[in-house]
């Protein structure tokens, strides 16, 4: 028996909602900067998209499950979750493609009941699915990325893109 996938589900930010989400994600940076966090030097993306793509992803989802989204206004780094939905923590996470994974850094200090990924490509954000912190956060899904320009690279938690959840989690599933 196999699991039919649903399709990623379309969101669409307005032009001001996109200027909200550059000014937050400006905001976060500077404020991370001052604390001494910075982004996996082995990373090829900019750190200012990278923060963009996280807000992005977070207002989208927001939308989405037609939720105010309170905690993603004044967070600095990502160690809060950005909902808490029927008792559970939820972390949202941004990436550039509707066919990538769910990923999540090693040195995250905190674990989240539930984390999300949605594909943010502008102007649009697209609902890809969800897993279980209890799921992602096993030893058979360490990821260890090659070194990019020379630098080390953090290792991730992920999940598949084919096995993330689907069902709507937030009305009870």
């Amino acid at each position: 028996m196999f699991k039919i996938r649903k399709m990623p589900v379309k969101i669409s930010l307005t032009e001001l909602e996109w200027e909200i989400v550059k000014l937050l994600a400006a905001d976060r940076n500077s404020k991370a900067r001052a604390i001494g966090y910075y982004r996996d030097p082995g990373n090829r993306n900019d750190p200012d998209e990278i923060e963009i793509r996280g807000v992005a992803a977070e207002l989208a989802f927001c939308k989405f499950i037609n939720v105010y989204p309170a905690r993603t206004l004044n967070r600095v780094i990502d160690r809060d979750p950005d909902l808490i939905l029927n008792g559970k923590t939820v972390d949202i996470k941004g990436t550039g493609a509707v066919e990538n994974d769910l990923m999540v850094s090693m040195e995250v200090n905190h674990k989240h009941d539930i984390y999300v990924v949605l594909a943010v490509i502008r102007p649009d954000a697209f609902y890809l699915g969800y897993s279980l912190g209890e799921i992602l956060f096993r030893e058979d899904r360490i990821y260890y990325p090659a070194p990019k320009n020379g630098n080390k690279r953090t290792p991730f938690y992920r999940v598949l893109n084919r096995e993330l959840k689907n069902d709507d989690f937030w009305n009870g599933g």
